[in-house]
């Protein structure tokens, strides 16, 4: 760049002459964006807290906003992750804080499995409902599957999760543009392990064989974070915000499910779904019928996690029957192996594993 320091009558109407005027006119926009100090409040950022319908990530990105607009901290920087962690873990919702404080390693977490894991812990405000029959919640996978053949028969193959990744077909896809003058965003790959490595590959080599993913040339990158799903040797799919994206595509999609059935209720929670009624005969049809909607619209449903016309199902450490809800027999029993707290930390620990 040059930087005259005195006038060298340099022509506009050239080529030359008009490239260094515009040159001049960047470095004097440069000088007063970046000359001014931001007036620093470190205080705002600890008024900031998690709304009661507020989502993580949401929680998150006004954290960050904030941070931008009062600070001259930057959440992007690796050197402030720490700081941005104990600002998040310390403010998010009561019920979201004290379970995380007792996950093993937290303060060692990335701000992305942290947000992961607060997604699963984030429930809307609850309400009772008095339908006794619930179908495809979250079951711990280490159970056997349990489906009837007469379900099996009746609902399409194409709706059991399987080597070949499902694909919404009605499902908008998200364009991101660049607002005007703006830089594609680069951040540097961390090292990643050899064992990470070869587990994300088949995740990558499937998603490019089937047409999910496209190879191209690309100005943007954004650092890949492998983390295994519990109790497996397989890897995570998903970025920031998929879970509240998949979740609204779904939400849209069931819109459309023709319920036949005035007792049959309905409900969602990002990728859970729970069907309640009063009899047997008429969950299980409606068990079939949302099946072969899910399948045929191209989604896909987990055998392995699959309850269907159940009184009583397991949900995250709770069994959940008539509106009501429980710590399962395997919470309680490691509740009463966790030892006698001993500090404060501690004590939110077990109070948070007890619920």
């Amino acid at each position: 760049m040059y930087l005259p320091k005195e006038d060298l009558e340099w022509d506009p109407n050239t080529s030359e002459g008009l490239q260094r005027v515009k040159e001049y006119q960047k470095l004097i926009l440069y000088g007063i964006q970046h000359g001014a100090q931001k007036p620093k409040s470190l205080s705002k950022l600890y008024e900031v807290r998690q709304g009661d319908k507020e989502t993580p990530s949401a929680f998150y990105e006004r954290l960050c906003e904030v941070a931008r607009k009062w600070t001259d901290l930057d959440p992007e920087d690796d050197s402030n992750s720490k700081l941005f962690n104990m600002l998040f873990l310390g403010q998010a919702a009561a019920d979201i804080r004290k379970k995380l404080e007792k996950v093993e390693g937290e303060d060692g977490m990335t701000i992305s499995e942290l947000l992961s894991i607060a997604y699963k812990l984030h429930i809307p405000p609850e309400t009772a409902w008095e339908s006794q029959i619930c179908l495809l919640t979250e079951k711990d996978p280490n159970e056997e599957m349990n489906i009837s053949e007469e379900v099996l028969n009746a609902v399409t193959p194409l709706v059991w999760a399987s080597k070949i990744p499902g694909r919404a077909k009605n499902a908008t896809p998200v364009k991101i543009e660049l607002k005007p003058g703006a830089q594609p965003v680069r951040k540097k790959q961390h090292p990643i392990k050899l064992e990470a490595q070869k587990g994300l590959e088949p995740i990558i080599s499937s998603f490019l064989e089937h047409g999910l993913l496209q190879e191209c040339q690309s100005e943007c990158n954004t650092p890949i974070l492998p983390v295994k799903k519990p109790h497996s040797s397989e890897y995570r799919l998903g970025f920031k915000n998929s879970p509240a994206l998949f979740g609204n595509v779904l939400a849209k999609e069931l819109e459309l499910w023709q319920n036949d059935h005035d007792a049959v209720t309905l409900l969602q929670y990002v990728d859970d779904l729970l069907i309640g009624s009063d009899t047997y005969e008429a969950c299980l049809e409606a068990t079939i019928s949302l099946l072969n909607f899910l399948g045929l619209a191209g989604y896909r449903v987990s055998k392995k996690k699959a309850q269907i016309g159940n009184k009583k199902v397991h949900y995250m450490g709770f069994e959940i029957t008539k509106g009501q809800r429980e710590l399962s027999t395997e919470r309680k029993k490691a509740i009463c192996r966790i030892a006698v707290p001993t500090s404060k930390k501690q004590l939110r620990g077990f109070l948070g594993m007890a619920g």
